[in-house]
């Protein structure tokens, strides 16, 4: 049984995503409706070469706390200990 190594990133975004940039017809300003800002969304997920191991969605960002949580749920859901 080989090791499969296992990548664990976190990736912090805008639920609510503003246009920087805008059209308009020739001549005339371009106009940017206001989008009401949303929260700010932190996303830890573990990937292996099989696909997704496993992800958390968070509404603030990470703490410690929180990224040790994420070890454990998913040690717990992918490595079973089995009594030889």
């Amino acid at each position: 049984m080989g090791i499969t190594p296992i990548f664990i990133d976190e990736c912090a975004f805008d639920y609510s995503l503003r246009p920087i940039k805008g059209k308009s017809k020739r001549g005339t300003h371009a106009i940017i409706k206001n989008v009401p800002r949303s929260k700010n969304l932190t996303l830890l997920a573990a990937v292996s070469m099989y696909g997704l191991e496993g992800y958390m969605i968070f509404g603030e960002p990470v703490k410690t706390e929180d990224f040790v949580g994420f070890l454990v749920n998913l040690i717990k859901e992918k490595f079973v200990y089995r009594d030889p």
